[in-house]
């Protein structure tokens, strides 16, 4: 940067639920740092700075043409069910049913094909997981 750093703003810039710095200089030349969210490197007992909340990030990418990815955060082990359904609320496709995850960072991976293997429609579908007592939704927009 020329200059030095002018100006700093944080935020989600790319919708993955993760804060970004942006970094512009008296050059007008800004600079975009993205985080990288963690990812477990071993199994075995719980390491210190584990997330103290559950999260679901934003599904990517989206919109999608394929495979759709997002990240699960756990702040413990517990039992986790994800599916994905339409603007009616019929489930059209299953992540996971019931399995138990330990604590930490997770990424869940929806094929964009139902049930039966056959691919979805292009339209709007809702992400739901359910962990222990924790749940969120997402929204997955795609295109076809």
């Amino acid at each position: 940067m020329r200059g030095g750093p002018y100006s700093v703003a944080v935020g989600d810039l790319n919708g993955d639920g993760w804060p970004d710095m942006a970094v512009a200089d008296a050059g007008s030349t800004v600079s975009i740092l993205m985080h990288t969210p963690p990812a477990p490197a071993a199994v075995g007992p719980a390491p210190a700075g584990l997330p103290s909340t559950f999260r679901l990030a934003a599904p990517r990418p989206t919109p999608s043409t394929g495979a759709v990815q997002v990240q699960l955060l756990l702040p413990s082990a517990c039992a986790v069910d994800a599916g994905v359904y339409d603007l009616a609320g019929r489930r059209v496709g299953s992540l996971i049913a019931g399995a138990r995850m330990g604590p930490g960072a997770h990424t869940l991976t929806w094929s964009g094909r139902d049930d039966s293997g056959v691919r979805v429609r292009g339209g709007i579908y809702m992400l739901r997981v359910r962990a222990g007592r924790d749940q969120g939704t997402r929204k997955i927009v795609v295109i076809r």
